[in-house]
């Protein structure tokens, strides 16, 4: 069926017969029933301002463009995993985790099989959302499950299994840096293992931080050496907002393709390299080319898109991490200032410690040279009180002798008178 919209230089040209459909649509959904016509008739105008392109990462664009059609799939795969020389895609679903299908809280993927019995799950996500790691946990355990459902009999020959997600703003990763992994493991007075600084894989060879990445591979590693186990799971995140080449600088199909992804329906003029490389993705998302069906559901999703409950959720739940990983760094501030202030603290007064056992000894020479004159002065007197006691007894035995020849002398005179 096709449809009664036009494009040209400015973007999409709505009829009124558009309006009152889409209007409509929305009105059944109780958040918009009451909404001034005018205020909605402004948001759609807005939100398809200047657009020849519909939005590839819109959820509903993404499952129609890639999801439904093999020929787009397999340039997608092609482009972002080269080395599994994908050659064909042989099944191809699409799912959706939603209460409705107009709940665009719902999660839209691609689950598909290659013909070398490799299953990948691929989702385009605009928004960041509440449990996306455990969600992706969930894509790979399900993967890994549909090889025995296929008939897998041997565990030893079990394929890999790839979990893509392509997201529009990238997740904050708190990555220590190695002076905390340092402060860390000082404050464990034992450790389980020895962490190497030169083991921290946190920047990339291009020396492009690990949180700048466009391109994230995870995959299960030893922790001791940080070696992988294995190649079964593997989750790969490409981050469009850490995309920042320009037309002049796409070299590779991966470059190119996530120029598209990344700036329609914005961009102004397609490159010549990219229109040449995928012209048929590009023919796929011109707007003009949309039914009525397909368009109404476009607009209804976009419009839709940010008011989700979960996104909001999602934007309060970061808000308050935020927060307090702000105020957790804060702490963490406060409290290495602390520890220099006591650091600083502890050296001073080990520092006059010292002085002070140095004072001491001083002291205590001092008075250990003084007690060495005073008892070499007590020497001194004691060796001079003998000397005078030796001078008495002398004086006394002269004192003696000489009363003994006074006594003589009377004795005689006494004698001589008679």
């Amino acid at each position: 069926m096709k449809n009664n919209h036009e494009t040209h230089e400015d973007g999409v040209i709505l009829s009124e017969e558009d309006y009152v459909r889409i209007i409509a649509a929305l009105r059944k959904m109780p958040q918009y029933e009451n909404l001034p016509e005018e205020m909605m008739r402004s948001r759609i105008d807005e939100l398809l301002s200047g657009a020849k392109y519909a939005d590839p990462m819109n959820d509903l664009i993404f499952a129609s463009v890639f999801g439904k059609r093999k020929e787009n799939l397999l340039l997608l795969l092609q482009a972002i995993l080269p080395d599994l020389d994908i050659s064909e895609v042989v099944e191809v679903s699409n799912r959706v985790i939603a209460d409705t299908p107009e709940d665009k809280a719902g999660v839209y993927d691609i689950v598909c099989k290659t013909e070398d019995g490799v299953y990948i799950n691929i989702e385009a996500q605009k928004n960041n959302r509440i449990g996306n790691r455990e969600r992706w946990a969930y894509y790979l355990a399900d993967l890994m499950r549909r090889q025995f459902v296929d008939g897998l009999k041997d565990y030893k020959i079990m394929r890999p299994s790839y979990c893509i997600i392509i997201q529009s703003e990238s997740e904050r990763w708190d990555i220590p840096s190695p002076d905390e992994v340092v402060r860390m493991m000082k404050s464990q007075e034992e450790h389980p293992f020895e962490m190497r600084l030169d083991k921290m894989k946190i920047v990339n060879k291009n020396d492009t931080p690990f949180e700048h990445q466009v391109l994230m591979h995870f995959k299960m590693v030893d922790m001791f050496s940080l070696m992988p186990y294995g190649d079964q799971f593997n989750i790969m995140i490409i981050n469009l907002d850490q995309m920042d080449k320009g037309p002049s600088q796409l070299a590779s199909k991966l470059d190119k393709l996530l120029f598209i992804l990344k700036n329609l329906p914005n961009i102004v003029e397609i490159p010549t390299a990219v229109m040449k490389e995928y012209s048929r993705i590009l023919d796929n998302l011109a707007i003009r080319k949309m039914g009525k069906s397909d368009f109404d559901k476009y607009v209804i999703n976009m419009y839709t898109e940010k008011d989700t409950k979960e996104i909001s959720e999602y934007a309060a739940k970061a808000a308050r991490e935020d927060t307090e990983y702000k105020k957790n760094k804060e702490i963490e501030q406060i409290k290495r200032e602390k520890d220099a202030v006591i650091e600083q603290k502890d050296a001073e007064i080990e520092q006059k410690d010292a002085e002070i056992e140095q004072i001491k000894r001083e002291k205590d020479a001092v008075i250990e040279q003084k007690d060495a004159e005073i008892e070499q002065k007590d020497a001194e007197i004691e060796q001079k009180d003998a000397e005078i006691e030796q001078i008495k007894r002398e004086n006394n035995a002269k004192i003696k002798n000489l009363e003994e020849q006074l006594l003589k002398f009377r004795s005689i005179s006494r004698d001589n008178q008679s």
